[in-house]
């Protein structure tokens, strides 16, 4: 147990991207200073950082191992994510070889009761692990810490696993607080410090609900929430406001469908237009909840200023029914298409995602995504996100995968599938190349035009739009095999992360101009031979 009279806690976040700080950190702090005892006993400290590429794990781990070192805490927790373990499974270890006695605690997305039952966590640095929904069992955890209460107290405190004797001990069931629309704004009561909040280009991530109207099996919003609970409205427009004051001009609404209940979502947004909020804003929704008022408030908020984009996050992931079934996520195309022509009409940015290797996904029906996403990819400023499906710890899909034999690519940590009964490796990698050939060609809107040289090359030669994105294909596999990048080695390392991190340099803007004044020219070379 803690034996200072007065104790130290310092809660870890590691972001997603470069200009963006986790707000769980922050939630959680605010939630347990609430409590007298903890007051009383425990001084807790926020550190965050920004992303950690792979390739700079150890030198970042040294940097925020001296950072603890500095500020002396008897309990450290970490907030983990997929993009974030590799990074604090190395400094919960060498913490503990520097100070045996600091308590590390692990919670977060990343920590799931079944992999803790099943050993995945047996061999980390770590004292606890907290699973599900945090505020109680932390709460819980820090009071039989601080009080020194008896040893037993520990098996009831539901959603934590402990270490005893080099044993990992799991209480399995999980605790959730019942409502949330009272809790405490980390915004608001200033937990969040102007360090963090005037940092260049930084991103406000704001939450109003937890769990979602679908239970996808591959996603963790609605893991352990029977209901969806609401944050109040009011509360959170004025932490819009209160972000958009300190000079933030971006942020993010960390949902699953922030139009899961619409009366609500459109009083946050006749707040913010009332208010003449400027922020460039993002949200996740699922499409048939989209309707003309919902459409035309956003539009409204779009129009209050040249400063103000919409984006939206809408999920397509397939249009394969069968596929989209067995996922728990089955939404018909109509949904969609209305959902688009009402948000594209007020100006919204759509970003549509589609996942790859889902269960009985086939090369061909992901073809048919791929074409019916590429004409919506015409309009406005859409933009096109294409993800291999994760296989994360904790969610339904783990189930799944195994009945369905879904093979999980154990090359990293990262949770990726590798094949499918109906998507073998080698259909895997045609459909990874093509993936890079559509958002090369699809997301490029800028000096050059490349989007819209693509769609009047495909109504000048009136193909497909597979035709012409397996044509770029095997332009594209002839071109880099010279350079022996990742693209054209035998099994695509890094293809995941190939789309963001190499892709404009390697295949530059001025290689497809002159592909494409060559289609004007001389028409598609055809072949039988598709992405190889």
């Amino acid at each position: 147990m803690v034996s200072n009279l007065r104790n130290k806690m310092m809660l870890i976040g590691i972001a997603g991207t470069p200009n963006d700080f986790l707000l769980s950190p922050y939630v959680l702090k605010c939630y347990l200073c609430q409590s007298n005892d903890i007051n009383k006993h425990i001084d807790i400290v926020v550190q965050q950082y920004g992303y950690i590429p792979p390739s700079r794990i150890e030198e970042e781990a040294e940097s925020i191992l001296c950072d603890i070192e500095e500020t002396q805490p008897d309990i450290v927790g970490f907030s983990c994510y997929v993009w974030n373990m590799d990074a604090i499974r190395l400094i919960s270890s060498k913490l503990k070889q520097m100070h045996e006695n600091t308590i590390v605690i692990l919670g977060g997305p990343e920590i799931a009761a079944e992999d803790i039952v099943s050993g995945v966590f047996d061999k980390y640095a770590v004292d606890y692990f907290i699973f599900g929904e945090g505020e109680l069992p932390l709460l819980a955890l820090l009071n039989f810490q601080t009080l020194r209460r008896s040893e037993d107290e520990i098996k009831n405190i539901k959603g934590l696993a402990y270490k005893k004797g080099g044993k990992v001990y799991c209480n399995v069931e999980a605790e959730v607080l019942e409502n949330i629309d009272q809790l405490p704004s980390p915004y608001l009561e200033g937990y969040i410090s102007d360090e963090v909040l005037t940092r260049d280009g930084i991103r406000a991530n704001i939450e109003t609900q937890r769990g979602c109207n679908f239970k996808c099996a591959y996603c963790f919003y609605h893991k352990n929430f029977s209901v969806i609970r609401y944050r109040d409205a009011d509360v959170v427009v004025k932490e819009l406001e209160y972000v958009f004051k300190k000079g933030i001009r971006q942020g993010r609404i960390v949902d699953a469908n922030f139009l899961s209940n619409k009366k609500y979502a459109k009083k946050i947004l006749k707040g913010l237009i009332e208010l003449e909020i400027r922020m460039d804003l993002f949200f996740e929704i699922l499409p048939q909840f989209v309707d003309e008022e919902v459409a035309h408030l956003f539009g409204q908020y779009i129009r209050l200023s040249a400063e103000n984009r919409v984006m939206v996050g809408m999920g397509i992931q397939t249009i394969n029914q069968e596929a989209l079934a067995v996922i728990k996520r089955k939404i018909p195309v109509r949904f969609f298409d209305k959902a688009f022509r009402l948000l594209q009409e007020e100006g919204v940015v759509i970003k549509s995602d589609i996942i790859l290797g889902l269960p009985r996904e086939t090369k061909e029906s992901y073809f048919k995504t791929l074409e019916y996403i590429t004409e919506k990819m015409r309009y406005g400023t859409n933009l096109l996100s294409l993800a291999l499906l994760r296989m994360l710890p904790g969610t339904d899909l783990i189930e799944i995968c195994k009945s369905e034999d879904l093979i999980n690519d154990n090359r990293d940590n990262s949770h990726f599938v590798y094949a499918t009964p109906t998507l073998p490796r080698k259909d895997m990698l045609e459909c990874l190349r093509l993936n890079v050939i559509a958002y090369r060609l699809l997301t490029s809107t800028g000096m050059m035009g490349i989007r819209d040289l693509y769609f009047d090359t495909k109504d000048t030669l009136n193909v497909m739009n597979i035709e012409l994105l397996q044509y770029f294909g095997r332009e594209v596999f002839r071109f880099l095999k010279e350079k022996d990048t990742d693209y054209v080695k035998p099994d695509f390392p890094n293809a995941e992360t190939y789309l963001g991190a190499r892709i404009y340099s390697e295949i530059p803007d001025v290689w497809l101009l002159e592909k494409f004044r060559a289609i004007k020219k001389y028409g598609i070379l055809r072949s039988a031979q598709s992405v190889r």
